[in-house]
């Protein structure tokens, strides 16, 4: 993906303003995409065609923990054949909205090969655990007085985190959660090489689908190749970081020798 930054003075006729969650722009482009008032712990999607190679502009607010090393509210595209990320909002790339220690904006133009593409948008609630710090590492329990500072320490930790869980686990007031919530969204905008699409259109249609698992759950489907063949495979599994393992994930065996030949 490119990115092309425009000039000083096209950024600035790209402005946008949000006054009481309504977009107000001066472009001239057609408003392709337009998804906002996205609530708490709600994805909203969209899907759009691109008929040729060009730019679309893309104009979004998010939202960061002033904290946090993430975005909790931002939005994101993907080629709907492919399933390949080609755009995701990055606080790298983006500006504060109104001095605002929440909101973040992004505007410019991405630059994109023809096909159909899918926007998401997700926002949730900024969830941030930072009241506790103590090294448990130096703690000899067999000491009875490393023993007891042990389980008071535990204590003080466990009454920080039930007072953090039941303030629902972040810094906001009501009142400036629906300020937030007015506020997010994203635009797509083009000059009429771009039109919307229904979601789902442009996707392949799988042999093998093994999407949407309950918990513990264990799926399984056979497939047979007469010759030797390329397989296109897309999975979305989970991966525990601490112990560097694979918990919820996908394989593939021999059927005649249950050599397992990917995973």
């Amino acid at each position: 993906m490119t990115r092309k930054i425009g000039s000083t003075v096209t950024r600035l006729c790209a402005a946008v303003l949000l006054t009481a969650g309504c977009w107000t722009v001066s472009h001239a482009q057609d408003v392709i995409i337009d998804i906002d008032d996205v609530e708490p712990g709600e994805l909203q999607s969209a899907a759009f065609e691109l008929k040729s190679r060009g730019d679309i502009q893309v104009i979004a607010i998010g939202a960061e923990h002033e904290r946090g090393e993430a975005m909790f509210a931002y939005p994101w595209i993907i080629d709907a054949a492919s399933r390949e990320l080609v755009w995701s909002m990055d606080e790298e790339f983006t500006e504060a909205v109104d001095d605002n220690e929440w909101l973040r904006r992004f505007d410019d133009d991405i630059d994109l090969k023809p096909g159909v593409y899918e926007v998401y948008y997700y926002a949730n609630r900024p969830y941030y655990f930072d009241g506790y710090h103590f090294d448990f590492g130096n703690i000899d329990l067999g000491n009875e007085k490393d023993n007891e500072k042990f389980n008071q320490e535990l204590e003080d930790l466990l009454d920080a985190l039930g007072k953090w869980m039941k303030n629902e686990k972040h810094d906001l007031s009501n009142d400036e959660l629906r300020y937030l919530i007015r506020k997010l969204g994203i635009e797509i905008r083009s000059d009429g090489n771009v039109s919307t699409v229904a979601m789902g259109t442009g996707r392949l249609e799988p042999d093998i689908d093994l999407t949407r698992p309950r918990n513990d759950a264990y799926l399984s489907q056979a497939f047979a190749l007469d010759e030797e063949a390329e397989l296109e495979l897309y999975g979305i599994g989970e991966f525990y970081k601490s112990e560097d393992i694979m918990v919820d994930w996908g394989w593939i065996i021999d059927a005649r020798t249950r050599e397992q030949v990917w995973e």
